[in-house]
């Protein structure tokens, strides 16, 4: 452990020692351990007058939240403790600190030397008395497991959604979490277990599950369609495999990086140095689902992962490295992670369990105990948690924050809202209707997994569901009279996916317009097109358009070696409004529509210094966006000549949108006159975090 750490640790029972009380007390671990990272402790001279200012001064300088204000070593600190044993110091004080460290057999003359070796052993043990002292209540009796929150610096945001990790260090002393700062970029911090001050990993923008390295040196996360590895000692990170949907990787002590390369079915394998990935060949047995969240096994060769196939419960298998074979693990539960020194721990109906484990003969044993409460939500986004070797487990649980459609004014003063609040993990992604007074949205189902369209009546406040299929129907645009709806429909085969349209009535029989599950984004005002998102390789996206007369033969509208989506038709039909990463962040662009369907003439740059989500205003003066830190923005624009003119941005205010970082997608809507949003917005407080001790103490309950 790093020698600052257990310098504080001293100092919390040198304080105990000397004052017969706690440094830091609460009423539950919360308290306590939100006193150790922001709380003073008692003046030592007012609880005990014998104290000298001399060796107050010490504690206090062991018990700085700054690890840099305090001793940098046990040899600075035998130093401090030896200057008050010379003539100068008190003799009441000498007994005192002699007696308080039970160091009385030691001599005078002795302690000169030895003054730092004893402060270096003290620290050594220091560690494990805190965890007996603070923690497990020192009792006789075996220790006991504690749980307490993780507290993002005052500084970041910490959403707990979806894309969001919080994750401990192998050896148990660092966390690794995804903070988002004032100015909206959302990267990767790290934390020591005991420090209340974050340091911010350089390059690590929109990071898609990060995970660690074996030793804890250094950690490994995709980010801008790539896999990276950021070594913790310094540097920037370095670029290791196309990454096109990250869905979870491991580490081996081996020096191997499992990982699944694209949205099929497979896993791969690349030396965590870099080089071409291999994929790895594993038997599915006459069907290909998608699997995912691979975790590695004591021996560096074996894997657990998780296997989803959009029909029954998530799975659990064991594949390895050097062979085809799978077992099946769990019928029903995942993800899941190998825990020292021989459990399992995963998921199951919204709750975490663990399950005794034979990591060599490859099979569970005895029952699964609970170690957190079930929510009964089938869907579970990545892994929500994460193991030490020394009995440190995190909990995020679902990753669902509170969500809800707000009202808002352009001064951002909040008019009303749109249905109650819901723990979700996608957003609604709101689409007003053509005159205003309706609203498409897609709601999930948790308990089977499905999402389905409705449109609700915002005068009365009724919701009518338009879709029922059993697979995830979203992304709902309008038709331009408002009779129909075309979304998008993920499905587990091309059979049964694709883009549709259907009445907003909810009546009659649904059209399939292609078998592409394209993401759907807008509606030509002449109903003539409907423009889509696609992906493509490297995490990118394109902009398709298909054409809804003729052949009906999709084709590319936008594709460059960038990623653009968002198609956004101006309401004339004579502009196309879109989101590109060209420029090395996302901004606002603006191309002429030709009635043919083509995109010619001028680019024009909307957005100065970041944007995302384009929407225009009914009448075409006003496009609007939201700024990298979250602002709404709004453009006065000219449309009606030859040439696309566009003003300054101003901003209107702030949102908190849910981040959307696969699916390119808007999270807002304007009414026609462009003077009220409705934003889907994060509400209330994130699902605490949980930073459980001695974990397995509650499995052998």
């Amino acid at each position: 452990m790093e020698q600052r750490s257990d310098i504080f640790s001293f100092g919390i029972i040198l304080f105990e020692m000397l004052s017969g009380k706690r440094a830091f007390t609460g009423d539950s671990h919360v308290e306590v351990m939100n006193a150790i990272l922001k709380a003073d402790p008692p003046e030592l001279s007012e609880i005990n007058a014998r104290i000298s200012p001399a060796l107050e001064k010490i504690v206090r300088r062991c018990l700085e939240k700054k690890p840099e204000r305090r001793f940098h070593s046990a040899h600075d600190l035998g130093f401090a403790l030896e200057a008050l044993s010379t003539p100068s110091t008190s003799g009441a004080n000498r007994t005192a600190v002699v007696s308080t460290l039970n160091t009385t057999s030691i001599k005078r003359s002795g302690w000169r030397d030895r003054g730092w070796m004893l402060a270096a052993g003290v620290l050594g043990l220091a560690v494990l008395v805190m965890s007996f002292a603070y923690f497990f209540k020192r009792s006789a009796t075996a220790p006991q497991s504690a749980r307490l929150a993780f507290v993002p610096p005052e500084n970041l945001t910490f959403d707990n959604a979806s894309w969001d990790s919080c994750i401990v260090s192998p050896d148990g002393q660092k966390l690794l979490f995804t903070g988002r700062s004032a100015d909206g970029k959302r990267q990767l911090w790290v934390r020591s277990l005991n420090a209340s001050d974050a340091q911010l990993l350089p390059g690590t923008e929109d990071p898609m599950s990060p995970f660690w390295s074996p030793d804890s040196r250094s950690i490994g996360f995709a980010s801008k369609g790539k896999l990276r590895r950021l070594d913790l000692n310094g540097g920037r990170p370095q670029e290791l495999a196309d990454a096109v949907r990250f869905h979870g990787a491991a580490w081996s002590h081996t020096g191997v990086i499992l990982f699944q390369l694209s949205s099929g079915s497979d896993l791969f394998q690349i030396p965590d140095t870099g080089g071409q990935p291999q994929k790895v060949p594993l038997d599915f047995k006459g069907y290909v689902p998608t699997h995912l969240n691979p975790s590695f096994l004591p021996d560096g060769r074996h894997f657990l992962y998780r296997l989803i196939d959009n029909v029954s419960e998530p799975k659990v298998f064991v594949g390895s490295l050097d062979s085809t074979e799978v077992k099946q693990v769990l019928s029903d539960g995942g993800p899941a992670l190998y825990a020292p020194p021989g459990w399992i721990v995963f998921v199951r109906n919204g709750a975490l369990m663990a399950q005794a484990f034979d990591a060599e003969r490859l099979e569970i044993k005895g029952e699964a105990v609970p170690i957190s409460q079930s929510n009964n939500n089938a869907l579970i986004i990545g892994v929500p948690f994460s193991v030490s070797t020394n009995g440190v487990l995190i909990w995020q649980g679902d990753r669902r924050p509170p969500y809800q459609l707000v009202w808002f004014d352009r001064e951002g003063n909040q008019r009303g809202v749109v249905g109650p609040p819901s723990n979700s993990t996608n957003g609604h992604h709101p689409r007003l209707s053509p005159d205003g007074k309706k609203v498409a949205l897609f709601r999930t189902d948790p308990q089977v997994r499905n999402d389905d369209i409705w449109v609700i009546d915002l005068a009365r406040n009724l919701p009518l569901r338009v879709t029922t299929s059993p697979w995830y129907d979203q992304l709902p645009i309008w038709s331009p009279d408002g009779s129909q709806i075309a979304h998008f429909r993920g499905a587990p085969d091309a059979s049964t996916s694709g883009l549709f349209k259907t009445a907003t009535s909810g009546t009659g029989t649904e059209e399939r317009l292609m078998n592409i599950p394209a993401r759907t984004t807008d509606w030509s005002p002449d109903g003539r097109f409907i423009v889509y998102t696609f992906p493509k390789q490297g995490n990118r996206w394109d902009v398709w358009c298909l054409p809804l007369f003729g052949d009906r033969q999709a084709y590319t509208l936008l594709a460059t070696e960038f990623s653009e989506s968002q198609g956004q038709f101006s309401p004339d039909g004579r502009w196309l409004a879109y989101v590109s990463d060209e420029s090395g962040s996302y901004e606002i662009y603006v191309q002429p529509f030709t009635a043919e369907g083509k995109l010619g003439g001028v680019k024009v740059r909307v957005s100065p210094q970041g944007g995302n989500h384009p929407r225009w205003r009914r009448d075409g003066r006003e496009l609007f966006y939201v700024a990298t830190d979250g602002q709404m923005m709004t453009v006065a624009v000219k449309t009606g000549g030859t040439t696309f003119e566009a003003d300054a941005p101003v901003a209107l205010f702030k949102t908190h949108l849910m981040p959307q970082l696969f699916n390119p997608t808007t999270e807002y809507d304007v009414t026609p006159d462009g003077q009220r949003f409705l934003v889907g917005t994060l509400v209330g407080k994130p699902a605490p975090v949980s930073v459980i001790l001695n974990w397995e103490a509650e499995a052998k309950k």
